[in-house]
């Protein structure tokens, strides 16, 4: 990943017509491993990266919303009380894989609610017990 504790490059971003800029950097050269921070004429800031530096964010910003998603969805399964904690888990992975949705699409206890209404006996029922 990025180390922002690296020398990193600076400089200064000028305008010089419609579709050119140009960069002097003041500081530092540029590199396809860490980011330059450049100021426009009006103090306005940048960072030119690279596609390398990119990809990596993209990365780790897609795995870390995963995660978020995974401890959701497992909190949501354990408080609806179910029997079987991995059996909710792959039904649930199933439903995923069977809805082809982007996961950021997904609300997690809608999608936990449905699946104990269409298998109930996946679940603690508390009404059930109490009756016994």
């Amino acid at each position: 990943m990025l180390d922002l504790n690296q020398h990193i490059a600076s400089g200064n971003l000028k305008q010089i017509d419609e579709t050119h800029l140009s960069v002097e950097l003041s500081e530092g050269k540029l590199s396809d491993s860490k980011p330059c921070f450049v100021c426009d004429e009006s103090g306005e800031e940048y960072v030119i990266i690279s596609s390398k530096i990119l990809k990596n964010l993209l990365e780790s910003m897609k795995k870390a919303q995963e995660e978020r998603f995974a401890i959701s969805l497992e909190k949501d399964i354990a408080n609806l009380m179910p029997l079987d904690f991995e059996d909710v888990l792959s039904v649930a992975k199933s439903k995923l894989t069977e809805l082809n949705l982007d996961i950021s699409q997904v609300n997690t206890l809608e999608l936990i609610k449905e699946i104990k209404k269409e298998h109930p006996n996946l679940f603690f029922n508390l009404d059930d017990y109490l009756r016994k």
